[in-house]
């Protein structure tokens, strides 16, 4: 009977995966980090602050299925470079894809409906607090033929008081193939309840080349299922003035369940949706994703 209770406290194979995985993360963490403060050291001469090294290398595996059997598949990475003798208010990035252009859409912030586009590049962060706003000022060097150089300045704040919070992002951006624009949200969070938050989303976007407005509005109630793990349903819209004069160009419906497998090293993110656009005459696109994404 001992042995048996010994057998069943054993842990599973499901358990001694994530485990394994867990370990060998922590292991190339250590290697990317012990190699990131070497070269923060050679860079600055010598070694001035005591602050871990938090270099981070994410890769992002995505697969969206779309009604009619359509499957599309991406993988994206990123790295984080810190070096914390070097830097003090700046930050080294590379990434496969426009991590900007992705912060601006909030369709895909909720639910992924398309693969990312491969679009690798290096950018560099300024940050500086003016007050209670956070300042960031982002070049960033897109590596295709030819090169191009991309711009971004963003102010960000937060406010509020329990159990409400506001958060406002200004951001002025220019790119060569997209031209100059401007990207403004105003969040809106409300705790209904422990572990239950109730959100109205409001965001804008204006290209002067195009002279293409986009604005999406949305409501959002999330749960806590846990520490690490957690479920969403949102309703969203969207109109744009292209083509015509503004008008509604779609709406969805949308449900998620995130999870942190291993804490900072492995999440999942897997969402259904429905979708009706003016293309398709407003009829219903049924979709679902999941996206591994495993950092080190």
């Amino acid at each position: 009977m001992i042995q048996e209770a010994v057998q069943d406290n054993k842990p599973g194979f499901a358990e001694r995966s994530v485990k394994y995985i867990d370990r060998k993360s922590d292991q190339l963490a250590d290697v990317i980090d012990a190699g990131a403060n070497k070269l923060d050291i050679k860079l600055a001469g010598k070694a001035y602050t005591k602050r871990k090294n938090t270099s981070s290398i994410t890769i992002k595996q995505l697969t969206v299925s779309s009604e009619g059997g359509v499957l599309r598949n991406s993988t994206a990475f990123g790295i984080n470079l810190r070096l914390p003798n070097l830097e003090k208010r700046w930050q080294l990035r590379f990434s496969s894809y426009d991590e900007n252009e992705e912060a601006r859409n909030l369709q895909e912030r909720r639910f992924r409906t398309r693969a990312r586009e491969n679009n690798p590049g290096a950018a560099l962060l300024f940050f500086r607090k003016l007050g209670k706003v956070r300042t960031t000022f982002q070049p960033r060097l897109e590596l295709k033929d030819p090169l191009s150089m991309s711009y971004l300045l963003r102010f960000e704040s937060e406010a509020g008081s329990s159990p409400i919070r506001i958060n406002p992002r200004l951001d002025l951006f220019a790119d060569p193939l997209k031209g100059t624009g401007e990207y403004f949200h105003l969040n809106f969070s409300y705790t209904i309840a422990p572990r239950w938050e109730l959100s109205l989303l409001n965001e804008e976007e204006y290209r002067e080349r195009t002279n293409g407005l986009s604005v999406n509005h949305a409501i959002a109630l999330d749960h806590a299922l846990a520490d690490d793990k957690g479920i969403g349903l949102s309703f969203t819209t969207n109109s744009v003035n292209l083509g015509s004069p503004y008008h509604l160009n779609s709406y969805s419906v949308s449900t998620a369940y995130a999870q942190e497998i291993a804490e900072n090293r492995l999440r999942i993110v897997a969402a259904s949706f429905i979708t009706f656009g003016k293309v398709e005459s407003f009829k219903g696109d049924v979709g679902c994703s999941f996206q591994v994404e495993v950092i080190f």
